[in-house]
């Protein structure tokens, strides 16, 4: 990537600062700030960064030299890449963890501006090993919405249930109560709409999924795995944004957080294997139901547990395994477009 001006870019809700850095043409080690700025993060604040990039840095509308990095914040940190990816202004979004344990020195000081420069300087470290920014189909973007939306909503359903059995546990021991009847009514009320929304917004989902055919296909792949329903397929579609965002079987694992990873340092520290707590719990206990159904219904996952067993693995790493497989699978039969069937083999296929 030929580029000599890194452009580090934090964002918050109501602002996004920039912080511009410019690699010498003599010596590649040779870098400097040339200008700090605080924008407006909507779009007018968007088209006044693109003015002061073309003004500090002298580009006349030739924006080859450039690239625009920034912290992946969410709904924060939409509206200026698009705008740039309109205008054919590279951009990209990484992780914020990244950036913080990739800035290699240790930092006391934190503002908004030293933050946009130590991201400027973290995207010209890494220049060679970033991804440019694509902004999201229509229907892909509605169906982030709609899956954080569902999250909360489930979130919201778990804590009123466990209200409600707590307060009936009370109840027994005070039966003529009145305030804890009313409120467990109350609290009834509100979990039976709750599941009534969940439930809509999966039909949304799947609306929109049926809407897209090549979402529609990869929706039939998925179902017809054993062990894969209906809400591990469109969670499955959303993490992997149509199995476009990972390259292979073993990154989705590791995102997901079912990948065993080494934990050993010197002689004193043998931890052996064990996951990362680096992933959505959410969907990891999504992924165990998903793993206990294909152990009970789907033949050949039956065989590795017997497996498994029969060489005295413990239960958990079985069910961790069994993720694995199941997600290799998912992810081979969605990419080639292939139903599963009894003698299926992710390898060969």
């Amino acid at each position: 990537m030929n580029k000599n001006l890194f452009v580090g870019i934090d964002f918050s809700k109501e602002t996004f600062d920039a912080a511009i850095l410019k690699v010498s043409e003599e010596s590649s080690i040779d870098l400097k700030i040339i200008g700090n700025e605080q924008f407006k993060n909507d779009v007018p604040g968007c088209k006044r960064f693109v003015k002061w990039l073309n003004k500090t840095c002298a580009l006349a509308g030739d924006y080859s030299s450039v690239l625009v990095g920034g912290e992946d914040t969410g709904n924060y940190s939409t509206t200026l890449p698009k705008q740039l990816y309109v205008l054919g202004i590279d951009c990209s979004l990484q992780n914020a963890y990244s950036i913080k344990c990739g800035s290699g020195k240790i930092v006391r000081d934190k503002t908004d501006k030293m933050d946009a420069e130590k991201i400027a300087y973290y995207f010209y470290r890494f220049r060679d090993q970033i991804r440019l920014y694509k902004p999201l189909s229509k229907d892909m973007e509605s169906l982030e919405r709609l899956y954080s939306y569902r999250y909360g909503q489930v979130r919201e359903r778990a804590r009123l249930k466990c209200q409600i059995k707590e307060y009936k546990h009370i109840l027994k021991s005070e039966p003529n109560d009145e305030t804890l009847k009313f409120m467990i009514q109350r609290l009834e009320k509100q979990e039976r709409f709750l599941k009534r929304e969940i439930k809509a917004i999966e039909a949304k989902m799947v609306e929109i999924i049926k809407a897209n055919e090549e979402l529609n296909e990869i929706h039939k792949c998925l179902l017809s795995v054993p062990g894969i329903g209906k809400i591990t397929s469109l969670l499955l579609i959303v993490v992997t944004r149509g199995f476009t965002r990972f390259d292979n079987p073993k990154q989705l694992a590791c995102f997901l957080g079912v990948s065993p990873h080494p934990n050993q340092s010197g002689t004193s520290v043998q931890n052996g294997n064990h996951r990362s707590w680096f992933a959505d719990p959410y969907f990891a206990s999504l992924l165990h139901m998903a793993a206990l159904s294909a152990s009970r219904f789907n033949s050949k996952f039956i065989d590795y547990k017997k497996k498994l067993k029969s060489k005295g693995k413990p239960h958990l790493l079985i069910m961790n395994n069994i993720k694995n497989k199941l997600l290799t699978v998912a992810f081979t039969i969605a990419t080639r477009r292939t139903k599963f069937y009894s003698d299926y083999d992710a390898k060969r296929a």
